[in-house]
């Protein structure tokens, strides 16, 4: 059993509703600083793409690092997730556990 609960959804809409006022100055500043995050970051992929798209080499040289950034948080969630199957499977069955991925690029 789990050593704390998540609130019912009507506690929670509950005190969101009571505490509209504090929460509203923080949920605007933190809105502001997503929507930067979002819009600079399209705006960097987009430069990134046009240039990809013109020069080969810039190509070459970006595509690696993309793909890897591409892979770090799945490899985050995989890793979590395997390490609460892996801890109860051996518990279980006492074998050694090892961990290998795969990863394939396209052809250039």
């Amino acid at each position: 059993m789990a050593s704390a609960k998540l609130p019912y959804l009507h506690g929670v809409a509950l005190s969101l509703a009571g505490n509209f006022g504090p929460l509203s100055p923080a949920a605007g500043v933190t809105w502001a600083k997503a929507g930067t995050g979002f819009f600079s970051g399209v705006v960097v992929g987009y430069l990134l793409a046009v240039l990809m798209s013109i020069s080969r080499t810039a190509e070459k040289i970006a595509f690696p690092y993309l793909i890897a950034s591409q892979m770090i948080p799945v490899l985050g969630l995989v890793l979590y997730k395997m390490s609460k199957s892996f801890t109860f499977a051996a518990r279980k069955s006492r074998a050694p556990v090892s961990l290998s991925m795969a990863v394939e690029l396209p052809p250039s």
